[in-house]
C-alpha cells in the first residue's frame, strides 16, 4: 500500500523497531528475557542522555519570594517534551528470570 500518494501515514513510520519488538515479544525463554533486558536498558540509556530545555526566569524578570519558592516546589515535567514517551507495557520482576524458579 502506498501510504504518502494516498496522502497517509503508516502507524509504524518513525517507530523504533527495538521498542516495538519489546512491546510485542512474549517472554519464551531466558534468552529472549535477557535480550529484551538490554533492549529495554539501551532505550532507557538512550532516553537519559536526551536534553530537553527549561524555562528559566529572565535575568530582568523579577518574580516575588513567594512565587520563587512555588515555582521551586513544582515538579519537573521536562520529561514531557520528549519527542518519543516510552512507558513499559510489561514488566517482569527479576526474580521471575532466576534459573533456581525454572
Amino acid at each position: 500500500l502506498d501510504w504518502s500518494r494516498r496522502g497517509l501515514s503508516s502507524s509504524q513510520d518513525g517507530v523504533d523497531h527495538e521498542l516495538y519488538e519489546l512491546t510485542i515479544s512474549k517472554l519464551e525463554t531466558s534468552i529472549t528475557i535477557i535480550h529484551m533486558e538490554d533492549t529495554f536498558n539501551r532505550l532507557m540509556s538512550a532516553a537519559e542522555k536526551t536534553t530537553t530545555l527549561v524555562r528559566k526566569p529572565q535575568k530582568d524578570e523579577e518574580l516575588s519570594e513567594e512565587a520563587n519558592r512555588v515555582l521551586s516546589g513544582l515538579p519537573n515535567l521536562s520529561f514531557m517534551r520528549a519527542k518519543v514517551l516510552m512507558f513499559p507495557a510489561v514488566l517482569v520482576p527479576k526474580e521471575c528470570c532466576s534459573p533456581e524458579l525454572q
